[in-house]
Order: structure tokens, then sequence, then C-alpha cells
């Protein structure tokens, strides 16, 4: 997948917001990395996109992953539901 791709999918996707080159994804969504040597998809909270690869975070403390963009072979996702109600004191 090219880079150009990945940014548009990403920039298109309810509940991830872009600043600068780095896409952050809410608490509510989830976006999933689908990648071509059969590994497990990548659930990632925060995406970077560099010329030559793409960068993540997995969750609070989780591990950086870097990705060539070739090995990317499909992004899923799963948008915030509406009237999800969250605790609050």
């Amino acid at each position: 997948m090219e880079k150009s791709t990945v940014e548009s999918i990403l920039s298109s996707l309810k509940g991830v917001t872009k600043k600068k080159n780095t896409f952050t994804v809410s608490p509510e969504a989830r976006v999933y990395l689908l990648l071509k040597f059969g590994l497990r998809p990548l659930a990632l909270e925060s995406i970077t996109l560099t010329d030559e690869y793409l960068s993540g975070r997995e969750g609070d403390g989780g591990d950086d992953t870097f990705i060539d963009y070739d090995a990317i072979a499909g992004i899923t996702s799963k948008a915030p539901e509406k009237g999800i109600r969250r605790p609050g004191f």
C-alpha cells in the first residue's frame, strides 16, 4: 500500500484526528492494520507517517511498531458508537 493511500484512509475514519503527520485514534474507536505476512492485526492508537515507513504505538505504554508501507495489506476500523454512556463522577 502506498503512503498516500494510507493517509487518505486514516483521514477519512471517524474517531481519528490528524496533527501534522501523526494520526491519533480516540479511546472509543479502533484502527487495525492488516499485514501481508500473516501476522496478527495491529491495533494502533497513534500512527505517524514518514516518507519511508509507518510507525505506531499499541496502547498506553505499548510497543512502538515500524512497518514498511509495502507490508500493509489493509486497514480496518471500528468507529465510535453514538450514545455510549461512559462512567462519570
